[in-house]
């Protein structure tokens, strides 16, 4: 591994290697600067969160205790008050006495709330079911009181105080839209014995969220079954903990403080017990706000470390540009020349030692191109040789075709059309010997190409039909001489007849912004896809040296930028697509 490394070291250019050295020694030390102070900071932030969400938690449950005791205190100066108010108005059961009992425990009640300004209404309903209230909404559905289960509840106590759940109800209450938490207790006379009636006092679930409001926290109480009896969330009131891991944390821990991942984000969850209730305070914070002032400083320390890694670029560019610049323009120079540029040269004004390597580097560059140029040429003649050879070797190959076809029309008796396949073939070899020209124009190889086709439908009438569509525009535009006749002949060959139906051919031509495109197209057999890969570069292809001697040809004359692309799908035909320039020149490239 060592070695490896070493090697890459060595590999590297000078102005790399500097920075390299010098960078680590500059940013390990701020690296470790930022990171030590990052986690002091984090951990300084997280324990004071913990000790303050825990000191926020008690002081909202004695806020709420507090409430609660009021409302109990309430209930019980409210006892003594009744019995005395009874005790004073003994009714006979005339109108008189009747309305002056209610007014006097209607003003006990309204006076209550004045001093309890945390209870919402108070009901009081005597052993005959007369309800006396703060409110008047609380005399709605007074059926429903009657029956309910809170009455039947508090027939069977002693006279002790007794909460029952949040909820929302449509009787004893100012809204039945809105959740409160209601706390019973049966009057009895203090005297006798005898139960004078059943008191309840109402507090609203917005008394108890009220008190979480302004904390950077959200709290919900929830009750001994796991439900939210008050939380600053709405979506969450009266609805069982969602959360499973919550759930799991309530029933196993009195008390909990720590880092849980609720909702796909990294919460400080608090849960503390209720003194005189069975309730559990739950607190969640997210991480990502406690923790908004590290980010900030993270912000600053990655600033600190661009700025030095700037800082120690530019020095080395500076050094580099003293010291390395003309080695490296020396070696930049030495890598043209490895990919084959070599018109480069640099300027010599010095006569240190880079300047003998330069005048070393231009001489050397001078003398290579010289014997490239040489290869080159030698090369291209001998390519020139191959590929006129080639084209030998396609024009008997065709002959016998078409002498083949002209001895099988005469065979049949067909005299006329061995006429006109004699005709075409005089007119197909006028057409390709050309004088010796190996560029023609693109008339003049469709006409050679139309000869070849009419030859060939004399003999394959029940096998194909053609049609050419030729832009006028580029019919006197140049082309090397038999590039069309072979891509046709693969066609017919090798495209139509195996299909064993009959088939179409189309030829087409148009002129494009950047070049000419004539399209060869047939719906024949198609070509395999593992022939198509190399049909273009495998000489050894036989059955197809036709089109491997075009797209050679017209590389060699054209430039590599031109060719064939043929695209086919077996079942469904082939299509040859041919590339050439707007403009001819010949540039014999390898």
């Amino acid at each position: 591994m060592f070695k490896k490394l070493k090697r890459s070291f060595g590999d590297l250019p000078i102005k790399h290697k500097i920075m390299v050295f010098y960078l680590p020694l500059s940013l390990i030390p701020i690296l470790l600067f930022a990171i030590v102070s990052n986690n002091i900071y984090r951990n300084t932030i997280i324990n004071r969160t913990f000790n303050s969400a825990m000191d926020n938690s008690v002081l909202i449950i004695n806020q709420v205790e507090d409430v609660l005791q009021d409302a109990e205190n309430c209930a019980n100066r409210l006892t003594i008050n009744i019995n005395t108010v009874v005790q004073r108005y003994i009714t006979d059961g005339t109108p008189t006495q009747r309305l002056s009992l209610y007014n006097a425990l209607s003003n006990e009640l309204s006076f209550s709330l004045l001093i309890f300004d945390g209870i919402d209404s108070i009901a009081f309903i005597d052993t005959n079911h007369s309800v006396y209230s703060t409110h008047a909404q609380l005399h709605d559905n007074n059926q429903s009181a009657y029956d309910s289960s809170m009455m039947q509840q508090l027939e069977q106590t002693t006279g002790k105080n007794l909460w029952f759940e949040m909820e929302k109800r449509n009787y004893l209450t100012r809204d039945p839209s809105t959740p409160v938490l209601t706390l019973g207790k049966k009057v009895i006379q203090i005297k006798t014995g005898k139960t004078l009636g059943y008191l309840f006092v109402n507090l609203r679930e917005d008394t108890l969220s009220t008190i979480f409001e302004h904390q950077y926290s959200t709290y919900s109480i929830v009750d001994d079954n796991q439900r939210v009896i008050a939380s600053n969330l709405e979506d969450y009131l009266l609805k069982p903990v969602a959360n499973s891991r919550v759930v799991s944390l309530l029933k196993t821990f009195k008390n909990y403080s720590g880092i849980q991942h609720i909702d796909k984000r990294d919460m400080l969850l608090t849960i503390l017990p209720f003194n005189t209730m069975q309730w559990k305070l739950i607190g969640t914070a997210m991480m990502s706000d406690m923790t908004k002032d590290l980010s900030q400083l993270t912000i600053i320390m990655i600033l600190f470390i661009i700025a030095a890694i700037i800082s120690q670029m530019l020095g080395s560019r500076l050094l580099s540009y003293v010291i390395i610049t003309p080695l490296s323009q020396l070696a930049y120079g030495m890598k043209k020349i490895g990919q084959g540029s070599f018109d480069i040269t640099f300027k010599v004004n010095t006569k240190d030692e880079t300047g003998v390597l330069a005048c070393g580097f231009n001489k050397m560059a001078h003398k290579i191109k010289e014997l490239l140029n040489k290869v080159k040429k030698e090369q291209k003649k001998k390519r020139e040789y191959e590929l006129a050879l080639i084209q030998e070797q396609i024009k008997p190959h065709f002959l016998y075709n078409c002498l083949d076809v002209i001895y099988t029309l005469v065979e049949m008796g067909r005299n006329k059309d061995a006429g006109r396949a004699t005709k075409a073939l005089a007119d197909y070899y006028r057409v390709t010997l050309s004088k010796g020209r190996d560029i023609i124009t693109i008339e003049e190889e469709i006409k050679n190409v139309k000869d070849y086709l009419a030859l060939q439908q004399i003999r394959y009438y029940d096998v194909f039909e053609y049609n050419i569509s030729i832009d006028a525009c580029i019919l006197n535009k140049k082309i090397i001489k038999l590039t069309l006749q072979p891509i046709v002949e693969n066609a017919i060959y090798h495209g139509l007849k195996p299909s064993g139906t009959f088939g179409k051919i189309t030829l087409s031509g148009t002129l494009e912004a950047d070049a000419i495109r004539i399209i060869v197209k047939d719906n024949g057999v198609g070509i395999p896809k593992k022939i198509l890969d190399n049909l273009l570069t495998n000489t050894t292809q036989k059955t197809h040296y036709g089109l491997y001697s075009v797209q050679d040809r017209i590389k060699l004359f054209f430039g590599k930028t031109y060719g064939l692309t043929i695209k086919s799908k077996e079942g469904e035909g082939t299509e040859v697509i041919l590339t050439l320039p707007i403009d001819y020149e010949v540039t014999l490239d390898d």
